[in-house]
């Protein structure tokens, strides 16, 4: 058998968050799971290398599971993850390749919950939820409960598509049913290049699940839990679903969707508004659709958010 042989990889992409990483590596360490793992860490900051170090004191300290790390030198998320993808296709040999962002822990039955799915379901593509743990001790209750930070359920099992790479489990075939690059460099700064890439595989006839036991929580710091962050955040998806759609093949029936949904949002504000009177989270959800909404418009004019050149996190 090839020696670098394993059943699953753990793919991580990390940039200048030495001590969440180190923390990500413990819960995988923790991991309750019998396939044969191993991990596998893009460093993408070639200057500093904070996230090599942390993989180096590990081996040698005794890590669990074999890990490698590549050093990306091109700033970017897409670069990252595209460096992720393509040691995974030319240096590794697996079944199923597991991603999850530097910010984030499992569950101790993280990866057996996703397996579970993915092998009940035949999908080439298995998403699961995301916990939000926030670092701040004061919080504003209604940004911690809104739409941005709750935890999605759905029910386990095929659903239409995964939007996101946050935790998310795909068979190694997958790789070869789009094209290289995987995620599109247009986004290496903005985010939904993730989004982008499930669209393609959708495409390509990629099927799709949810796990809803397969649990990672997040760890939000605390310049991300306050509504002006949530505010942004909503705006940057509306823009990345508008500039998404301008690319698609069949845009026309995409773009009149969006401007049906923004035009919509934007209309029924005032009844939302006032039907959630009494209720500070159902009045930041409001919110959230028309700052959702004008993103479109904005993605629709080109406007877009560059969210990844700044570092979140340690």
């Amino acid at each position: 058998m090839h020696q670098n042989h394993a059943h699953v990889v753990i793919a991580i992409a990390t940039f200048r968050r030495p001590r969440l990483l180190s923390s990500l590596l413990d819960a995988i360490d923790a991991l309750d799971v019998r396939e044969s793992l191993r991990v596998l860490v893009c460093d993408n900051d070639a200057a500093e290398q904070a996230g090599r170090k942390v993989v180096d004191e590990r081996m040698a300290s005794g890590f669990r599971f074999p890990v490698d790390c590549v050093i990306e030198p091109e700033q970017g998320i897409s670069f990252a993850r595209n460096a992720l993808f393509t040691f995974v296709r030319e240096q590794l040999e697996c079944s199923y390749l597991a991603l999850i962002d530097d910010d984030e822990s499992p569950s101790k039955q993280w990866l057996t919950e996703l397996l579970k799915v993915a092998r009940a379901t035949g999908a080439d593509v298995v998403g699961g939820p995301v916990r939000s743990v926030f670092e701040a001790d004061n919080v504003d209750p209604a940004v911690a409960a809104c739409g941005q930070f709750r935890r999605k359920r759905r029910l386990e099992g095929p659903v239409p598509v995964i939007l996101s790479t946050e935790n998310v489990f795909l068979k190694r075939a997958a790789l070869e049913m789009v094209q290289p690059p995987w995620f599109d460099h247009v986004f290496a700064v903005t985010g939904g290049e993730d989004a982008d890439l499930f669209y393609r595989l959708k495409w390509a006839g990629a099927k799709f699940a949810w796990a809803d036991s397969a649990e990672v929580s997040e760890t939000v710091p605390a310049d991300r839990s306050t509504r002006a962050w949530v505010h942004k955040r909503s705006f940057r998806r509306g823009s990345n679903t508008a500039w998404r759609a301008l690319r698609r093949p069949h845009k026309l029936k995409s773009l009149s969707r969006i401007l049906a949904l923004g035009v919509g949002a934007l209309v029924t504000f005032p009844l939302f508004w006032l039907l959630s009177i009494g209720s500070p989270v159902a009045r930041l959800d409001a919110q959230l659709r028309v700052f959702r909404a004008l993103g479109y418009f904005a993605g629709l004019g080109q406007l877009r958010i560059a969210e990844y050149r700044k570092i979140a996190g340690t």
